[in-house]
């Protein structure tokens, strides 16, 4: 109803005169009520009102309530205006820690999980790696096994030197003695020969495959941490990798015999984990300390204000009856 005097309406004006006698006749009620019954003793017509009653009732639903939801224009515009604070959220022993400290957790979790997954992988190149030199090394063995026999063998088959005696008796014979072990000889020394060729180029050979293979781990290790390409923030790193190692039981010499990159970055995170672990007891006191959560909430907007201000002054009357409180009361439905 348009004269009606519902103070969650917030926007039905009266005169100073109807005020006053809506002021003398509410005193003893409540303000929340429907006021029609009044009107109508009163003595007001109420055909012509009632029939756009329904539209005020709407208006009174979506404007004038004053716990509405408001319009979602609002709404959107005032949710990000408050500022954030650290949310802290309860585990199951009853500890309060903040989201970041879960994050760092969850980090932690992954790094870890990371660092099984690299082990395992790793423990499979390895297998294959070892798949492959003992392949070698069965080749090389049957290699020198074979040539260290036929040596052997040279050597057990290989003649005396003739006597030179008989270059006076039997000159012929002696040269032909002579030319016989030159050529067992001459065999020895080549298989000898062959055998240190071998074991030079086996050599050679894995200093070559060792030093590319090195120069691969190098510079994947620069691609994961660029900044070793410094050379003091590299010797800060190898200080600190010696240092959190020893946790283990490996040594700076240990680590000297490190040349996989996965095993470096493998240790870092290693050292990335026991910092979290070592900062954890200060995280969760400082979590204790925090404030207790609060949920966010939604800022009123200026016409819920007004509303629930008036709402309070109409609870007031209702409690004390004052003069103070009624004038106070009567001044909102003079402003409208």
């Amino acid at each position: 109803m348009e004269d009606g005097v519902n103070p969650d309406s917030g926007n039905s004006a009266l005169s100073l005169d109807q005020g006053a006698h809506e002021l003398t006749t509410l005193l003893g009620g409540d303000p929340l009520e429907d006021r029609s019954g009044t009107e109508r003793e009163a003595g007001e017509p109420q055909m012509a009102n009632e029939a756009h009653e329904p539209d005020h009732v709407q208006e009174d639903e979506t404007v004038g309530d004053p716990f509405g939801e408001g319009p979602p224009e609002e709404d959107a515009a005032q949710e990000g205006d408050g500022t954030e604070e650290p949310t802290n959220v309860r585990l199951l022993d009853g500890t309060e820690v903040t989201l970041d400290d879960v994050e760092e957790w969850r980090k932690g979790n992954l790094r870890d999980a990371d660092y099984r997954r690299k082990t395992m992988e790793l423990a499979a190149t390895r297998k294959e790696l070892e798949a492959r030199l003992s392949e070698i090394q069965q080749k090389s063995q049957f290699f020198d096994e074979n040539l260290n026999f036929a040596i052997e063998l040279a050597a057990a088959h290989l003649p005396q030197a003739p006597d030179p005696s008989l270059l006076n008796s039997d000159p012929i014979g002696y040269i032909q003695q002579k030319v016989d072990y030159d050529t067992r000889i001459d065999q020895l020394r080549q298989l000898a020969a062959a055998r240190q060729q071998a074991d030079h180029e086996r050599r050679h050979e894995s200093e070559v495959v060792f030093g590319q293979w090195l120069q691969g781990e190098m510079h994947n290790l620069v691609k994961a941490m660029p900044e070793l390409r410094d050379r003091a923030k590299l010797n800060q790193f190898n200080a600190d990798l010696a240092k959190g190692i020893e946790k283990y039981g490996f040594t700076a010499q240990d680590l000297g015999q490190v040349y996989d990159h996965r095993l470096i970055l493998l240790a870092k995170d290693a050292m990335a984990y026991q910092r979290i672990m070592a900062n954890r007891p200060k995280a969760q006191a400082k979590a204790r300390e925090a404030l207790p959560l609060q949920r966010p909430g939604r800022r009123a907007g200026p016409a819920e204000a007004q509303a629930r201000a008036s709402k309070d002054k109409w609870d007031q009357l209702r409690r004390d009856g004052s003069i103070e409180s009624g004038a106070a009361v009567l001044l909102d439905l003079v402003k409208g």
